[in-house]
């Protein structure tokens, strides 16, 4: 029996398969790697504009800083510039998008290439923007050069003005130290000289303090022994009594007498320095007499030479006044000017009552009549003229008020006072003479009493 041999046929569709898969793989291959290089391309492109985005962005902060130094406003172009940047930002945003999604290879190629274009684009125009930006700010550099020399034009000036007045100053501060230098001199000469008087002065000083130790040890011998030799004159005078105050040497005397006018004139004027107002008591011709009461008293009219005419004041009952009659005044001297103290309280006016102004009126009548008043009694004193003694009140109770108080302590004052001359004019027997023998033996007339 015959042997049949079968035939294998060809593996062709293994071999189409595989030559197909060969081929797929060879062009995934291909498109794999050409995607991959266009991705790496796109990838450097990218970078690149990020950076250039990046430049214009610091550019344009840089350029809106010195802008906004210079004018102190913000400047316009900076919004171009981040718009710019958002644009370039979005086209990148695009561009991603495209390769993100697993599109067909024609449409990714195309989504690629407009992102590359738009990028383009937005690079042409940002190197636009760039270039105006340039050529806007070299005008504002232009402008900072131009301040620039302004101001340094400027500085120039005010240096060359503080300059020349620093010179000024230098000069005048050169002429105030010479100036001060030679003044410095001069006060030192004068100080030297200064010195070489007060040196001089205090030597003298020291001699005179010397002598006048020595003259003060002298004063202080001779007031003892005069001081003894008043005593001695006291104890041989003895206590003055009123007679003898009364008999003090007459003035002057009547050297005409016109009675039935009015009038007498005295043998006294200008030059035993008789005044117009001088009262004057009159006395008979025989002699003041013991009690000191004047039989009429005048005053002084008018003074010539030698004679003055006097106006009768006041006359005593049963008296006239007549020729040779004498007159006196215990205040006026001619020689010598009389020490008074003045104490008391004083009724010039005999109402009954001390005068408010009593004491000072006395003491204003004894300067008026050439006499001197003390506030002390002392070994000058010619007289006492005292008013009645101030009465001593009753001491206020514990709780009496400040202003009683003061009142008390007051008149308290006053008596003690009053006793006190009263008992110095004793020791020092020093004549004492009340308000009416002072009114008597002056010859005034109070004008209440004188216009009766």
């Amino acid at each position: 029996m015959a042997r049949v041999v079968q035939r294998r046929s060809a593996p062709y569709p293994l071999i189409i398969l595989f030559f197909l898969c060969f081929m797929c793989a060879a062009l995934a291959a291909v498109f794999y790697m050409k995607w991959n290089k266009e991705e790496k391309a796109y990838a450097t492109y990218r970078t690149s504009n990020q950076q250039v985005g990046k430049d214009m962005s610091d550019v344009q902060k840089q350029r809106a800083e010195l802008i906004r130094q210079i004018t102190g406003k913000e400047e316009s172009a900076t919004v171009t510039a981040k718009a710019a940047e958002t644009s370039v930002e979005v086209a990148l945003a695009d561009a991603d998008r495209v390769f993100k999604y697993d599109d067909a290879h024609s449409t990714r190629n195309e989504g690629m290439a407009a992102a590359v274009e738009s990028l383009c684009s937005l690079a042409v125009a940002n190197d636009k923007t760039m270039g105006d930006l340039r050529v806007e700010l070299e005008a504002k550099n232009s402008l900072i050069g131009d301040k620039d020399k302004q101001i340094k034009s400027i500085e120039d000036g005010r240096k060359a003005d503080l300059t020349a007045k620093i010179g000024d100053l230098q000069k005048a501060q050169d002429d105030f130290d010479r100036q001060l230098g030679a003044k410095n001199k001069t006060w030192q000469d004068e100080m030297a000289k200064q010195a070489a008087l007060t040196a001089e002065k205090d030597k003298q000083l020291t001699a005179l303090s010397k002598e006048m130790e020595t003259k003060n040890a002298d004063l202080h011998n001779r007031d003892t022994a005069i001081t003894k030799l008043e005593t001695d004159v006291r104890n041989l005078k003895g206590t003055p009594n009123l007679g003898e105050v009364a008999m003090k040497l007459p003035d002057g005397k009547i050297s005409k007498a016109l009675s039935e006018q009015g009038v007498v004139y005295i043998n006294i004027g200008q030059q035993e320095q008789v005044t117009p107002g001088l009262p004057f008591a009159v006395f008979p011709s025989t002699g003041i007499p013991a009690d000191g009461k004047p039989k009429a008293k005048i005053i002084v009219s008018s003074v010539g030479p030698n004679v003055s005419e006097a106006k009768i004041v006041e006359v005593a009952k049963d008296e006239v006044i007549t020729e040779n009659d004498l007159i006196s005044n215990l205040v006026y001297n001619p020689h010598r000017q009389m020490n008074f103290v003045v104490e008391g309280e004083f009724d010039l006016y005999n109402q009954g009552r001390p005068d408010a102004d009593g004491v000072k009126r006395v003491k204003g009548l004894i300067q008026s009549f050439g006499g001197k008043v003390d506030d002390e009694m002392s070994l000058t004193t010619d007289y006492l003229v005292v008013g009645a003694e101030p009465p001593r009140p009753p001491k206020p109770a514990d709780d009496a008020n400040a202003a009683t108080m003061q009142m008390y302590n007051e008149q308290m004052k006053k008596a003690d006072q009053y006793k006190a001359l009263m008992d110095q004019a004793r020791a020092l027997q020093v004549p004492v003479l009340n308000t009416s023998r002072f009114l008597a033996l002056t010859g005034y007339v109070p004008p209440k009493r004188f216009s009766r």
